[in-house]
């Protein structure tokens, strides 16, 4: 008779105990992402990590599942929306606590008397599934996100992450004390014969080695096709543009308007858009319409980032700027979605000012519908504001905001050691049948 809850039993109240307990586990992954980052592991990740999980992410979800995507920097861009959507790939969700996690459990899992070749077949085996773990994780957020937008996408990796890291661990942890740790005594010395053996066709390899080899040459082929997904430029700024002739645009007829990056047509010289005020307030003195309407739905969550060239006529003139963005219907009328502002201090020279806010709750934009941007400025009489765009020197955009993949796995740490042993089925009561 066997005694104890036994491996499945184990597996499956361990899994509703990390359920319960997703709190703790977010405020211990905080605690040691700032442990993290005061070792200096953010910048290093960001350097060296973050753009080339970037471009690998985006040429698994191009080359693998079909999807239309590239990659510029740290951040993945779903291209076959009008607007992209864009995934952000923080220093501290590119997987490092699911190498963490790994490292840990093995210092209990390889303890024995095992051999060395199957060792070392373990920990080869466990680093090539900490990395296709994480560059799954994150295709199946852009997946989820490509098709119910990010409301879903977000929930996804808030309570999804740490158990499915859970499963991948203990699904790992089976196989290998089962199937490929094995006793020292029961490993033969290779020899000629052995490898005359094996070129002859007499022996065969094992399943962990050809797994090893085949998930090389997966993510090694995953590393020559990302070379083709990189993006020149970000994919989500809306630039800003100035058309000589005018264009309307949802029953607005407008100069000023908002450009794809795969329309923009940057100038050499700038667009100096100036105004002189004859009163003292605030006013509204520039418009921007994305040329649309939009082909399709879309949802707008995360970071915006609104970037300006504004210069003033006098020295150190302090004002308020104000960003509000509308939907406009095909008739031109507009609901405010959002408004943001900030103070700045305008000189002669044109100066950049770069406002960046974040968009909490999501809000869609309809399909045949389109996005205005204004901009309003505290102005005082007799003086003059330029606004400058249109050019590479002086670039000016609304860039729409997209996601950010995060991973809350560091709250099994304490559970880590026990795993190994867990999933451990050739135990004394498998002796006793």
């Amino acid at each position: 008779m066997r005694n104890g809850f036994g491996a499945k039993s184990l597996l499956l109240w361990v899994l509703l105990l990390s359920l319960t307990l997703i709190p703790l586990i977010g405020t211990m992954n905080d605690l040691m992402a700032k442990a993290a980052a005061l070792i200096g592991l953010d910048d290093f990740i960001e350097t060296n990590i973050s753009p080339q999980m970037a471009v690998t992410v985006a040429a698994l979800l191009t080359y693998v599942f079909g999807i239309e995507a590239t990659a510029s920097g740290p951040s993945i861009y779903l291209t076959e929306h009008q607007l992209p959507y864009r995934l952000i790939l923080d220093w501290n969700c590119v997987g490092w606590q699911s190498l963490l996690l790994l490292l840990v459990s093995l210092l209990t899992g390889l303890q024995g008397d095992h051999s060395r070749l199957s060792r070392w077949k373990c920990i080869i085996l466990g680093l090539l599934n900490v990395a296709l773990l994480n560059l799954l994780r994150v295709s199946l957020d852009a997946l989820i996100l490509e098709a119910y937008g990010p409301t879903i996408a977000i929930a996804f990796h808030d309570y999804a992450t740490l158990p499915l890291t859970f499963l991948w661990l203990a699904g790992f942890w089976y196989i290998s004390t089962n199937y490929i740790l094995t006793p020292r005594r029961s490993v033969k010395a290779i020899s000629p014969r052995v490898l005359i053996d094996f070129l002859l066709g007499r022996r065969t390899l094992s399943v962990a080695t050809m797994a090893i080899i085949l998930l090389s040459i997966f993510l090694g082929g995953l590393a020559l096709l990302s070379t083709k997904v990189a993006a020149e430029e970000d994919p989500t700024k809306l630039s800003f543009e100035w058309f000589p002739n005018p264009v309307t645009v949802c029953n607005i007829t407008t100069n000023r308007v908002m450009t794809h990056p795969d329309y923009t047509d940057l100038n050499d010289t700038a667009k100096a858009d100036a105004y002189t005020a004859s009163e003292t307030g605030m006013r509204r003195i520039w418009e921007f319409y994305l040329y649309g309407p939009l082909e399709e739905n879309y949802t707008m969550q995360g970071l915006v980032t609104y970037a300006v060239w504004l210069k003033g006529s006098v020295i150190l003139e302090r004002s308020r700027l104000v960003f509000t963005i509308y939907e406009v219907d095909e008739e031109g009328d507009e609901t405010q979605v959002r408004r943001d502002w900030t103070p700045i201090i305008l000189t002669p020279t044109p100066a950049r000012i770069i406002l960046v806010r974040t968009h909490s709750s999501p809000y869609t934009f309809e399909e045949g519908h389109t996005i205005k941007l204004a901009i309003d400025l505290y102005v005082k009489a007799g003086r003059t504001y330029t606004l400058y765009y249109d050019s590479q020197s002086r670039w000016s955009y609304l860039q729409l905001p997209g996601i950010v993949v995060p991973e809350k796995a560091l709250g099994l740490l304490l559970l880590a050691p026990l795993i190994p042993r867990a999933m451990n089925t050739r135990g004394r009561d498998d002796e006793k049948d």
